[in-house]
């Protein structure tokens, strides 16, 4: 799984800034539990940042 969401990551660097992708994405993990992908951050603050500004991103990569 960690090479799966790594390769999305980097998908991800290349397309948001340095700053924005340190502050909010690179702390992030991920599993998949009865076909859906759970994106894991570190805290409710971070998750719904990520999921307003960034869902559509996540998902084309």
């Amino acid at each position: 799984m960690y090479q799966f969401w790594s390769h999305v990551l980097e998908l991800i660097q290349n397309k948001v800034s340095k700053p924005s992708f340190e502050s909010w994405l690179v702390q992030t993990s991920c599993k998949i539990t009865d076909g859906k992908l759970y994106i894991l951050t570190q805290n409710a603050f971070a998750r719904d940042w990520l999921e307003e500004r960034y869902a559509s991103l996540i998902l084309e990569c």
